[in-house]
């Protein structure tokens, strides 16, 4: 749900919609016969408060919700010509809109309140408007239309809107004041009596003269329960008016023994609610107003008693004379004394030294307060004979001006004293670093043990003497002509000052030919109390060693840097030797195989029983040597500094469906349920079909080699936004959670292949990485010991060999 930044919700404003809906059909429903309008119309009261307590991107919504209310109670109620009620629902739209438009003129929804004077006439002036706007315009309609005369139809109309207006406005309002504390017993008579004055006066329709009474009754609500009850009681007397009077009990049925009509009658009622309203509602906005003044001023005095209470300062208020009116809590954690002991006496007879308390009498002796200076250094002692350092600062109040009284303000600063001394035992402390002192213009001041001991020379030496001189003559002129400035001290403040450390060349003494040492060196600006410059500060660290260090460092990491290189450029021949070795090995190797599969096959002669079981070993393990040399060489080739490769359009399909013949031949004496899943469309990617299809039998063959008898094995060929997806997972062995890091690592096998001995080189995931990585793709793997693995391949779909025809495949050389 929306929230408005006042806390005005949807649910709200619907709210006051459905009251006013309510409303409208109740006042219709219960309007007196005879009667040009109902008695009372609260329906325009809750319109003008849903629309002044929302946002204005609302209003168009809820004005025409408003309008619906009234032509549904209308049409319901009170049915009549089409265009009287198209009249009647546009006046109704148009007086809430005119008075919520008066009520947040200027002011933002949540400042729509009742909290001030002029606030209650806002509202006042907001329900004149409307009841304006509907009296006004359903005169004009009575003139054009000439069925009644307009000034009727103002007069019925205009109190009873204006009234009720008034006091549904009032109502919700209200609501967004506190409540008042009250008594409930005092709250219940009143009610009570309120309520027997009403049936008294209006059930019956006798008394007129008690008529006033109600109104005492509501003035003492205003005076005693608060804006929020009043606003609930005014709401009740105008509901339950307005109901007695629709069945047509009212005082003022006669007048001077005349009956009145009865929109006479119903004018009357409204007046007399209109008045009782106007003169109630001021006195309880004043009260309202008045709570809220008593509120702030205790808040106000709260804080300043919260205020005085946090304080560390001692404050004191006394007279012009000096005798203590008021005296904060500082004043007994810090010096001991009770308040009230202190209150009511003379300040030089309860806080003050002994000795110094004949000049501080004399200060107050004037009467006047011009002797009490502004600001005054003293010592005193508390009530354990400890002495503190205070710093009092005095102001001088004045009434109708006169001075009255005086106010003084101390300071401890005993800590900050006792910090100074600590500051100079410091500055002569054995340190390391070098702590330096300079007046505005750059001679020393400061000189302490770590500049002394740094530089082998006695502050009695350097003290007085430029700064400049400390530092490497030939390095400070080329700085200084560098920067452009006049003297080398004025370079240094321009340019050193308030930026980070520097390296600088400090001598270790006066003589031209010195020792230099290498510093890093700041420079600050040192200003007093008012900002004003006094000179300025200079912490040397020293780098020299530390410098030493670093340029071994730097040697010794060009050193490894050359044997780094020497060690990638004997990797790099350690791949190229496999390389080679690899393509020489595979040519024999293959021979072998080849003749093993011809013997085995009879080609060359029937074999007995132990000769074909040699040579199917021989024709496995040359098949195992192939896979291995084919891995090498796909990892050597597809290698950023490896040989270049050539890519062509490659339907996936056609790599799937060879490593489902390849792996057959794995599934010989094996129980397991294998399957293949390609799309009925091509799946085209760019790149080379023989090591797709190797790093696919890879993934295979693993799936096949780790899945236990009984298991199943799935091979799944898909598009998945945008790219070709492989997706391979069985029922097996799977891999430790804590060994998967290791998964793409040369020459790794897991532990689980090593205990139950299952054959393989280690090169199997490395080369389908290394594959599918040239390919531009990626490789994931999920698994778990004991609950199988599912390995996921993505490539990129080669869109435009879709349509490209055959003779015109482009080769793609990877760099």
């Amino acid at each position: 749900m929306t929230r408005t930044h006042s806390g005005w919700t949807p649910a709200w404003a619907a709210t006051m919609v459905a009251l006013a809906l309510g409303s409208a059909h109740l006042s219709l429903a219960t309007a007196p016969e005879g009667s040009i309008t109902a008695t009372l119309w609260p329906a325009v009261g809750f319109g003008i408060v849903a629309l002044a307590l929302s946002p204005t991107r609302w209003w168009p919504a809820l004005v025409v919700a408003l309008g619906a209310c009234t032509a549904s109670a209308a049409a319901v109620q009170a049915p009549g010509p089409v265009a009287y009620m198209a009249v009647f629902v546009v006046l109704s739209m148009g007086e809430s809109l005119a008075g919520a438009v008066v009520l947040r003129l200027r002011r933002a929804p949540d400042e729509v309140q009742l909290r001030s004077q002029e606030d209650a006439i806002r509202v006042v002036v907001a329900s004149l408007t409307a009841a304006t706007v509907s009296g006004a315009g359903s005169a004009l309609y009575a003139a054009v239309e000439g069925s009644r005369e307009a000034r009727e139809i103002f007069v019925a109309i205009f109190p009873s809107h204006l009234a009720s207006a008034l006091v549904v406005a009032l109502l919700v309002l209200s609501l967004r004041s506190p409540r008042r504390r009250t008594s409930r017993v005092e709250v219940g008579l009143q009610t009570t009596l309120l309520a027997l004055a009403l049936w008294t006066i209006f059930a019956s329709g006798q008394h007129p003269a008690l008529s006033p009474f109600p109104l005492i009754l509501l003035i003492w609500a205003a005076y005693r329960f608060g804006l929020r009850t009043l606003a609930w009681q005014m709401f009740a007397t105008a509901v339950i008016v307005g109901l007695i009077a629709a069945t047509g009990t009212s005082p003022f049925q006669t007048l001077d023994g005349q009956v009145m009509s009865t929109q006479m009658v119903a004018t009357l009622v409204q007046t007399y609610l209109l008045c009782m309203v106007l003169i109630c509602l001021p006195v309880a906005v004043g009260v309202h107003t008045s709570d809220l003044l008593q509120r702030q001023l205790r808040a106000s005095q709260h804080l300043s008693d919260i205020t005085l209470a946090t304080t560390a300062c001692l404050i004191l208020v006394t007279d012009i004379r000096g005798t203590v009116l008021r005296a904060n809590p500082a004043v007994g954690k810090v010096l001991g004394h009770d308040i009230d002991a202190v209150v009511g006496h003379p300040v030089w007879e309860t806080i003050t030294s002994v000795p110094d308390r004949a000049a501080v009498r004399q200060l107050f002796a004037s009467g006047d307060g011009r002797d009490i200076p502004r600001q005054l250094d003293g010592r005193v002692h508390d009530v354990w004979g400890r002495e503190h350092r205070m710093v009092w600062t005095s102001g001088i109040v004045h009434e109708d001006g006169t001075p009255a009284h005086v106010v003084l303000t101390g300071l401890d600063v005993t800590a900050e004293r006792t910090a100074a001394g600590l500051m100079e035992h410091l500055l002569s402390a054995a340190l390391d670093t070098a702590i330096i002192g300079t007046d505005p213009q750059g001679t020393i001041t400061l000189f302490n043990t770590g500049a002394q001991s740094m530089l082998g020379r006695p502050s009695s030496e350097a003290v007085g003497t430029p700064f400049t001189d400390l530092l490497d003559p030939d390095a400070l002129e080329r700085w200084t002509h560098a920067q452009q400035e006049a003297t080398p001290f004025q370079s240094l403040v321009d340019h050193v000052v308030g930026e980070p450390p520097q390296d600088w060349g400090w001598r270790t003494s006066p003589e031209p030919d010195a020792p230099l040492r290498r510093v890093s060196m700041s420079l600050t600006r040192v200003t007093d109390h008012s900002n004003a410059l006094i000179g300025y500060l200079c912490i040397g660290t020293d780098m020299t060693d530390i410098h030493a260090t670093a340029e071994l460092l730097v040697s010794a990491l060009e050193k490894e840097r050359q044997v780094v290189g020497h060690l990638k450029d004997l990797d790099t021949a350690k791949d190229q030797f496999v390389t080679t070795v690899s393509h020489e090995l595979r040519t024999p190797v293959a021979t072998i195989v080849g003749y093993g599969e011809m013997l085995a096959e009879g080609d060359l002669g029937e074999l007995s029983g132990p000769q074909a079981k040699a040579l199917t070993a021989i024709v496995r393990n040359g098949e195992r040597l192939v896979g291995l040399i084919d891995n090498l060489l796909a990892l050597g080739g597809l290698a950023a500094d490896g040989p270049q490769w050539d890519r062509d359009p490659v339907d996936l399909r056609e790599v799937v469906r060879e490593v489902q013949v390849d792996t057959a031949a794995l599934l010989e004496n094996r129980v397991l349920n294998v399957s293949f899943d390609v799309p009925s469309t091509a799946v085209p990617v760019m790149g080379e079909r023989a090591t797709l299809v190797l790093a696919l039998n890879n993934v295979v063959a693993n799936a096949v080699k780790f899945t236990e008898d009984g298991g199943q094995v799935r091979c799944l060929l898909d598009v998945v936004d945008g790219q070709a997806r492989i997706l391979v997972d069985d029922t097996g062995l799977g891999i430790p959670l804590d060994e998967q890091q290791y998964l793409f690592q040369r020459f790794w096998r897991s532990s689980t292949s090593q205990q139950r001995e299952i054959q393989g080189t280690g090169l199997g995931l490395s080369t389908v990485q290394t594959i599918v990585r040239a390919h531009g793709g990626s490789v994931e793997i999920e698994s778990a010991d004991r609950r199988g693995t599912t390995v996921t391949v993505l490539l990129p779909v080669h869109e435009s060999s879709r349509s490209a025809p055959t003779g015109d495949r482009q080769r793609v050389r990877r760099d």
